[in-house]
């Protein structure tokens, strides 16, 4: 039976990703040389900039509750804020782009071995070589009727930690199967359906594990009893097991009957990383596979000390691969952080004193040092009221999507595969995302300000030098140079449009320590040459100091500084190429990458120029 051919599709998201910069700026070569905190340098810059953030969509920034409880963040008195933590996030972000800073480790991003399942590639997809390494690597084969056997290579055991340790001891007999709609199946499960504690049968289970007790003929479950069944039993010619259901993936119907451990024997060590990189995954997923009726909620997580709990596995070059299903997710060749560019990865487990670390303060390992911003909450000036809510299913990008994450859409486990850079969103205008089917337990209400919504607050320095204070000022401002409108966005709701806001930086208060004391009266500080002031301070000083360190002429040429102005200053109205993908599995049919930034860029101008 020949498979259906799948109608391929163009990849399309709300993101795109600002490319790493090759070079990292350095701009102190030793901790013993940072400004310090306990005292004002009078030769160093110390003020507060006052700024206005106004909102060009609906935009909502989460209390941190759900449902009924959910609202707009509010202070103390009632009245709806920024959070300070919020725009020092996003300034953050920006310093990572604009100030060449470095990606590190656990701070910036998980540098982890991501998981694949390849069975459903349309066999012209970017995705159809994938799709053969890993029917090579379980040794899949078909059958006569088209469909695939199980795979040869995929062995059973149980997965057991002691302390931090995990180790896979080998099955010495085989897995016996129970199809779910045979007769044994019907036995009654200890999952509850609901709370007038009516029990399950096995075969409606989602995904569970149970320890049964069984008598076999050769390949076959003769007799299956539960632990309620077996007490009363009293029998000796009955083997315990633990009874498996793994969810209903296609092709397989089936539970799978475990032996009883065998606590001594061969035991096959997992490596750190990737009991690390499993647990990074499960997290993730977690409350997308925990909703299911007669779902053990911990069914994919990894045991506890001195517990072990049953698993598929396979053996390539010598490394162990495991998971709850015989199609098991193989983990890549490589981590996330092989993809850094070359100085990103030598700089990797170092103090480095690079602008963001260096103005934002960092902890790393026993070193660490504090902020010399401080970012005050943003109060509302405007009358605000949310407007109706709006309910979304956070569609966080991941990584998995290496079409989006990886130049050229290379897998990890290509060698030579570069990550993309640092995610950012587009702009575009707020809509209201419809749902065939929504998920209670993945999904988010958003209880919006409605667009002209206005806050205002103060950003404080202290013992920042010249090109620092302009660095600063201009991941506020943001420009390139020429009259144009330049956008950011913050809070709930970006891949929808909503949170796009407009920095205004109002004044510019620059303290004169010796005029501050000598005075018996606060001294009035002029600004009104702020915006001559900051404009000088972001060409004159951070751009010419950056410039010099990296022997260049001008920043405003690196790419990943054009593609992270050209992001910032278009407004998408192409909504089909900047919304997720329409179905989740549609992403396997993919012939084409996502388009880089500077692609779209040419793309639209050269648009323009035929209308």
């Amino acid at each position: 039976m020949a498979e259906k051919k799948k109608k391929p599709i163009d990849p399309c998201a709300p993101y795109n990703f600002v490319p790493l910069a090759e070079d990292v700026i350095l701009r102190y070569e030793h901790e013993d040389v940072l400004p310090p905190h306990n005292e004002w340098d009078e030769n160093l810059l110390t003020g507060e900039i006052v700024l206005t953030v106004t909102a060009k969509t609906p935009i909502y920034i989460s209390n941190g509750k759900k449902n009924d409880k959910a609202d707009f963040i509010r202070n103390i008195n009632g009245n709806y804020i920024i959070p300070g933590s919020s725009l020092r996030g996003l300034i953050r972000s920006n310093m990572q782009i604009l100030g060449l800073g470095l990606l590190r480790k656990k701070t910036d991003f998980q540098d982890i071995y991501l998981f694949y399942r390849e069975m459903a590639s349309a066999e012209d997809s970017a995705r159809a070589d994938l799709k053969k390494q890993y029917r090579e690597t379980l040794g899949i084969v078909k059958g006569e009727n088209g469909e695939s056997d199980e795979p040869p290579k995929v062995m059973a055991g149980y997965l057991r930690c002691e302390g931090r340790n995990y180790s896979i001891i080998p099955l010495a007999d085989p897995v016996l199967k129970i199809k779910r709609n045979s007769r044994l199946a019907q036995k009654k499960s200890s999952y509850k359906k609901d709370k007038n504690r009516q029990f399950m049968s096995w075969s409606d289970c989602y995904a569970f594990t149970e320890n049964v007790w069984y008598k076999a003929n050769g390949n076959e479950v003769a007799e299956l009893f539960n632990s309620w069944e077996y007490k009363k039993l009293h029998r000796t010619d009955l083997q315990k097991g633990v009874l498996m259901g793994n969810g209903y993936m296609d092709k397989q119907n089936i539970l799978y009957l475990f032996p009883e451990e065998k606590k001594f024997g061969r035991q096959i060590p997992i490596r750190k990383e990737n009991i690390i990189s499993y647990r990074e995954d499960w997290e993730a997923r977690k409350r997308q596979l925990s909703g299911q009726t007669g779902n053990d909620k911990n069914f994919w997580a990894l045991p506890g000390n001195g517990h072990s709990k049953p698993v598929f596995y396979l053996m390539k070059n010598g490394k162990p691969y495991f998971g709850m299903s015989p199609y098991l997710r193989l983990y890549y060749d490589f981590s996330l952080g092989h993809g850094l560019p070359e100085q990103h990865k030598a700089l990797q487990g170092q103090t480095v004193l690079d602008y963001p670390n260096a103005i934002m303060g960092y902890a790393e390992g026993k070193t660490a040092y504090r902020s010399r911003v401080s970012f005050g909450d943003l109060q509302v000036i405007t009358a605000a009221k949310t407007q109706d809510s709006v309910l979304v299913i956070p569609g966080e990008p991941k990584p998995t999507f290496f079409e989006a994450y990886s130049t050229e859409g290379k897998s990890y486990n290509e060698k030579d595969f570069r990550l993309r850079g640092i995610k950012q969103y587009w702009m575009k205008d707020a809509e209201i995302p419809r749902y065939q089917k929504i998920n209670p337990n993945t999904a988010s209400t958003l209880l919006p300000l409605p667009t002209g919504t206005s806050f205002t607050g103060t950003i404080r320095y202290k013992n920042l030098h010249p090109d620092e204070l302009g660095l600063l000022l201009w991941c506020l401002k943001l420009d390139d140079g020429c009259e144009q409108e330049y956008y950011q966005n913050i809070g709930m709701g970006k891949p929808y449009g909503y949170g796009r806001i407009k920095i205004h930086v109002d004044a510019l208060k620059e303290y004169d320590p010796t005029t501050l004391y000598n005075s018996l009266e606060l001294p009035k500080i002029d600004t009104s040459r702020t915006s001559e002031r900051v404009q000088e301070l972001i060409e004159d000083e951070y751009l010419t100091y950056a410039a010099a360190k990296l022997n260049r002429q001008t920043l405003r040429t690196l790419p990943h500084i054009q593609d992270f102005m050209f992001m910032k200053r278009t407004i998408r109205t192409d909504k089909k190429n900047v919304s997720y993908i329409p179905s989740p599995g549609q992403h396997r049919n993919l012939t084409k990458v996502l388009e880089t930034v500077t692609e779209v860029k040419y793309r639209m101008e050269d648009s323009e120029e035929t209308q």
